[in-house]
């Protein structure tokens, strides 16, 4: 894959996501899946533990492309990206308050889509936790350490093609209640490319951690937020009660 420069936008976008770019500055591309002209989605294989209970080991088989938030949910928006595998060991990742939340919790592997309509991108990642009770865990580290973030951190992202980026957590953001627990921030990060705002919602449903992230112009209300993560914990919701 060739790296090139991107926009103030999307290095924010590809950073909080887990992302990489691609040639046209954005996240890598393609055009299949739900909201798309092409959908590619797999049947559901679910392995359940000795419980009768999902749990992340037992979610290893499952398609989680089928909690992702697809075009169809958000008017206006173009499909990016649909399912693609979430690798942070290949893609550079946004710290929150200098801290590799993933890597701290090993949420290493799931799934992501990545929709855009103008400056605005949302992306959604999927993870399987070992339980409930890890996938909760997570959330409120989230909270912890975002919540307590005081001063701004920088970090080096050369596959992007900017320099040092500095980042910082703005505050809490409003995303609405959409029935599970969700805790937002808004983060603001500089780069030699510019400056730019992305809202960063976490939560937990049973096993699932679902990631939604909005990145658009610095001082952007981002309020398709709100729509993105009711969309997310609808969906969420339903996979695990269909697994039961």
């Amino acid at each position: 894959m060739r790296f090139v420069r991107a926009s103030a936008v999307a290095v924010a976008a590809v950073l909080v996501a887990g992302g990489c770019t691609g040639d046209d500055g954005g996240a890598a591309s393609t055009t299949t899946g739900p909201g798309s002209s092409e959908s590619t989605t797999p049947p559901v294989t679910v392995p359940l533990d000795g419980s009768g209970e999902v749990s992340g080991d037992g979610l290893d088989g499952v398609v989680l492309a089928r909690a992702l938030v697809p075009g169809a949910d958000l008017p206006g928006y173009e499909v990016r990206s649909f399912a693609r595998p979430y690798e942070p060991d290949e893609r550079p990742g946004l710290l929150v308050c200098g801290v590799d939340l993933r890597a701290e919790e090993g949420l290493l592997d799931g799934v992501q889509s990545v929709l855009v309509s103008g400056a605005v991108q949302v992306t959604t990642t999927v993870s399987a936790a070992a339980d409930s009770e890890a996938a909760t865990g997570f959330v409120q580290r989230f909270g912890d350490v975002a919540g307590g973030c005081a001063a701004p951190w920088t970090q080096e992202a050369p596959l992007l093609g900017v320099g040092p980026i500095e980042a910082e957590v703005v505050g809490p953001a409003d995303v609405g209640s959409p029935g599970p627990q969700v805790l937002a921030h808004r983060l603001r990060t500089t780069t030699d490319a510019g400056v730019s705002d992305v809202i960063v919602a976490v939560m937990a449903v049973g096993p699932l951690v679902v990631t939604v992230t909005v990145a658009g112009p610095a001082g952007d209300e981002l309020s398709v937020a709100t729509d993105a993560v009711a969309a997310a914990a609808r969906r969420s919701l339903e996979l695990v009660a269909q697994l039961g």
